[in-house]
């Protein structure tokens, strides 16, 4: 079959770009949707993660920012507000370590649970500076 069309491609000229065209177009294709379904992958983790975390490690405005920005979120690189930006990275991390430790499992990965611990003791951290110096 493939030395048919190899075969074809080079008997015809226009014939063997078109089906060249074609095979890079299904290329971009298949790496584009692989790139979106990793995409929207990632928002669930962050949408379902962080929920809990509401008014514990980041607000509801912070919160929404997050999940409802179309990227990454400009709020994870606010020079205006580098603890914030800091902190609400940290939460990224941490959302992404809970999906690991409910997926994958506490039990083969041990050091989750220390890696956790150790976030939300940054986070908290930040959150002290932050409010001494009125949400920055």
């Amino acid at each position: 079959m493939h030395t048919r069309i190899h075969n074809l491609g080079s008997q015809s000229p226009g014939l063997g770009s078109i089906l060249s065209i074609l095979i890079a177009s299904m290329g971009l294709l298949i790496w584009y949707i692989g790139f979106q379904l990793a995409y929207k992958h990632e928002k669930h983790i962050l949408e379902t993660e962080l929920l809990n975390e509401i008014d514990n490690t980041l607000s509801d405005y912070e919160y929404k920012q997050i999940i409802e920005s179309v990227g990454r979120p400009k709020i994870l690189d606010d020079p205006s507000h580098p603890r914030r930006s800091k902190r609400l990275r940290l939460n990224v991390e941490l959302a992404n370590r809970k999906h690991r430790a409910r997926t994958i499992g506490v039990h083969i990965e041990e050091e989750l649970s220390e890696n956790m611990l150790a976030i939300r003791s940054r986070i908290t951290s930040l959150q002290e500076n932050i409010a001494g110096t009125h949400n920055q």
